[in-house]
C-alpha cells in the first residue's frame, strides 16, 4: 500500500473508528487494521462479497468492467481468514463486518457513529452513482478533521460508459461539498 496512506495516518493522530467500503479479500483491511487504528480501535468493513457489483437498489449487476477471478463467497472466506489472524495478534482491536450493500451498512453505522469516524476508505462498487452515494452517506460519519480516501480515481475510463468509473462521482462530490472539505491529494 502506498506511502501516502502512511502520511495520512500520521497526520490523523488517533483513529478509533475506521470505515472501509469494499473489503474484497482483506488485503487493505489488514493494512488499515495494523496501521490505521488506535490500539483499541474498530475497523468497520462493508462489502457484499457478491459475484458482481450491486447497484443502489441492491440488485447485482451482470455487466461489469471486469470479471472477478474468484467467487464472492471465496473472497469472503479469504477475508475472514486474513482478518482472523489480525484479530488474534491484536486482541484489543475490534472488527465489525457489515455484509451487504454499502448503503445499508452506512445507514446502520449512522445510527451510532455520526461525526465520529476518523478515516473512511471508499473502494466498493466503482460505478459513479454508487460511488457518489457512498461518498455522501459517508461524509456525515466523518469527525471534524477526518479523512475520506477514494480509491481508483485514475482508473482507465471507457469513453462509451464514463459512469462505470469512480472519477465523475468523486469530482461531483468535491464540487458540491467544496466549502466543507479540503482536498489533500
Amino acid at each position: 500500500f502506498t506511502p501516502l496512506w502512511s502520511r495520512v495516518i500520521d497526520s490523523l493522530g488517533t483513529v478509533n473508528h475506521l470505515v472501509e467500503i469494499g473489503a474484497y479479500e482483506g488485503q487493505s483491511s489488514r493494512w488499515w487494521f495494523r496501521n490505521g487504528l488506535s490500539i483499541t480501535g474498530t475497523l468497520y468493513c462493508i462489502d457484499t462479497w457478491s459475484d458482481g457489483p450491486i447497484d443502489l437498489l441492491g440488485r447485482e449487476q451482470t455487466e461489469q468492467m471486469y470479471k472477478a477471478k474468484t467467487t464472492g463467497e471465496a473472497r469472503y472466506e479469504t477475508f475472514k481468514s486474513v482478518m482472523q489472524s489480525e484479530l488474534h495478534n491484536s486482541p484489543n482491536k475490534r472488527l465489525r463486518v457489515l455484509k451487504g450493500p454499502s448503503y445499508l451498512g452506512l445507514s446502520k453505522l449512522a445510527e451510532t457513529l455520526t461525526g465520529q469516524v476518523g478515516l473512511i476508505y471508499i473502494d466498493g462498487c466503482h460505478a459513479a452513482p454508487e460511488v457518489l452515494a457512498d461518498a455522501v452517506q459517508s461524509f456525515g460519519l466523518c469527525r471534524p478533521g477526518g479523512i475520506m480516501i477514494f480509491d481508483d480515481y485514475q482508473w482507465p475510463s471507457n469513453q462509451d460508459r464514463p459512469l462505470e468509473h469512480p472519477k465523475p462521482a468523486i469530482d461531483s462530490f468535491i464540487q458540491v461539498f467544496q466549502e466543507r472539505l479540503h482536498v489533500i491529494h
